[in-house]
């Protein structure tokens, strides 16, 4: 080889070098780029609507709790419609926590899944008050193929200088295939929502009739098996006594506890069909308009 191609090819080599670092910084580049993107995508993405319980404690105050009532969704005009209640779920009559609930007004928005139609739009929504203790929450635009949607209900003072303690903000998930449609879904008035919190009590009462109705039930079902061990006792008394009287007396023992159980059972029964008739009384106080 001369000594002019020896010295060609080491130029060859370093253009070719140079080129093969020019397109490896260019296709490192422009990975890293597309790592970065997705990795701040990931990071910046709305992820506060993944549903990680429906268990959520949603405090209102310490002494009231809020609870989704039934959720309407009218499809083609995107409105959408869900009751509160606040306040004792146990007893739903009680008032202790009035005075708290009084001085609270309410701001609420609806925020869509990332991945849905709407992904992490916000919607603010209308609260209408219908008493201390029901809400009716109001939202446009809640368009189809929306996936999840979590709804912000955020307690704030009416007057400031109360000492009301606010536990702090509620939060309640909706999944779209769990969402009772209806082509007349739309935003009412307070006063029509008025009929929704009339028609949560009377619900709510039917419950604790239910609920009523089984205990009795099941009363009824360990007296009935008493009265068939205290027949089965009865006849095997008969048979010791003509050996034993001891033997007799320890059997009757036995059937005087299950008189004594069942006289209990049926004073259970009747303390629980004195429920009944409360809860139907206010049931029909309540459809009369008194609620």
């Amino acid at each position: 080889m001369s000594d002019q191609e020896e010295k060609k090819t080491p130029k060859k080599r370093k253009r070719k070098f140079a080129r093969r670092k020019r397109w490896l910084r260019i296709i490192f580049g422009t990975v890293a780029a597309i790592l970065l993107s997705l990795a701040v995508a990931f990071m910046t993405r709305d992820r506060s609507v993944v549903i990680d319980s429906d268990d959520i404690e949603n405090n209102v105050t310490p002494a009231s709790t809020a609870y989704k009532d039934s959720i309407v969704w009218n499809k083609d005009t995107g409105q959408l419609i869900t009751g509160i209640f606040i306040g004792d779920i146990k007893n739903i009559d009680d008032t202790t926590d009035d005075a708290n609930l009084s001085n609270l007004n309410y701001t609420v928005t609806l925020t869509a899944s990332p991945e849905g139609s709407m992904p992490g739009q916000k919607i603010k929504g209308t609260v209408h008050r219908v008493n201390n203790h029901y809400l009716v929450l109001a939202f446009s635009g809640v368009k189809k193929g929306f996936s999840v949607a979590r709804i912000d209900m955020t307690p704030k003072k009416i007057y400031k200088s109360l000492d009301t303690d606010i536990s702090g903000s509620e939060k309640f998930y909706i999944k779209e295939a769990k969402v009772k449609t209806g082509n007349n879904v739309r935003e009412e008035t307070t006063e029509v929502y008025k009929d929704s919190w009339q028609k949560y009590k009377v619900n709510w009462y039917k419950q604790k009739i239910a609920t009523c109705e089984k205990k009795i039930e099941n009363y009824k079902e360990q007296i009935s098996g008493n009265n068939e061990v205290s027949k089965k006792l009865q006849a095997e008394k008969a048979k010791k006594a003509k050996i034993s009287s001891t033997a007799a007396d320890n059997i009757q023992s036995q059937i005087d506890d299950l008189n004594q159980t069942n006289s209990q059972l049926q004073t259970s029964i009747d303390n629980t069909q004195k429920e009944i008739q409360g809860y139907q009384a206010k049931i029909d106080l309540t459809e009369k308009g008194n609620f």
